[in-house]
């Protein structure tokens, strides 16, 4: 069991220290480096807080292989092979890979740009 803070609320902190104390005494080029770290450490925390959405993701990932997706990247080189040979053409499993793909869409750009979500009434 991990102590208080959470890696996600300490992420947070950094976040809101380089926005509130450092971001206002640069100028420049130092503007735009601190506000990509900024985003990168909001990428880095959402991807902590999602976490649990991915044992979900593996799960459904491994109903449309028939067998347990314990490699993400060899699971998906797998999924994309059995499309490519029309495994999933019709039918419930064709729903079952389009329920799939959609969730893994929202879940990356919730992830990297979760405004946007937003801005579409999709968060």
């Amino acid at each position: 069991m991990r102590h208080q803070p959470h890696a996600s609320d300490l992420l947070e902190i950094a976040r809101s220290t380089i926005k509130h104390e450092l971001l206002p005494a640069l100028e420049g080029e130092q503007v735009y480096q601190a506000l990509m770290v900024m985003n990168a450490l909001g990428i880095v925390g959402r991807q902590i807080s999602g976490d649990d959405a991915c044992a979900s993701k593996s799960a459904l990932l491994g109903q449309l292989l028939g067998k347990p997706a314990e490699d993400s990247r060899t699971a998906n080189t797998e999924l994309s092979q059995k499309i490519r040979a029309g495994e999933f053409d019709a039918g419930s499993k064709r729903e079952q890979l389009l329920a799939h793909l959609w969730a893994t869409t929202l879940d990356q750009v919730r992830e990297s740009n979760p405004k946007y979500l937003k801005s579409l009434g999709l968060s």
